[in-house]
């Protein structure tokens, strides 16, 4: 599959890629991305990568809720971008990041997540 990068039309100064990556039109350097997110303006605000590829590429299921194939969510390329729920998805992804416990603490007022 060859590589074709688009212009984000929210973010006019940068392009995305069909195989989920992100990159900065002048220079052709690329953003870090970080947890399936990337962030334009200094880590103020972040963009999930898989919405700006499906915004970009596929126009007609833009703004849609959508799926991955294999189950993981940092690889965001197109072809594994899929707007039917799969079949033994929720099993695939629970196999892969085990069951997520949520405990709040009072007194640091914040959550804590435990594997």
């Amino acid at each position: 599959m060859t590589e074709v990068w688009k212009v984000i039309q929210e973010h006019p100064q940068y392009e995305v890629s069909n195989l989920g990556k992100v990159r900065d039109i002048e220079n052709h350097s690329p953003l870090p991305i970080i947890y399936n997110v990337v962030s334009f303006d200094k880590f103020k605000t972040f963009v999930n990568v898989a919405r700006l590829v499906v915004d970009a590429f596929d126009k007609e299921n833009k703004g849609k809720k959508y799926y991955w194939k294999n189950g993981n969510q940092e690889d965001c390329r197109l072809s594994n971008i899929t707007f039917e729920r799969l079949k033994g998805l929720k099993k695939k992804i629970k196999r892969r990041f085990g069951k997520i416990k949520r405990r709040f603490i009072p007194t640091e007022r914040r959550f804590i997540l435990r594997l």
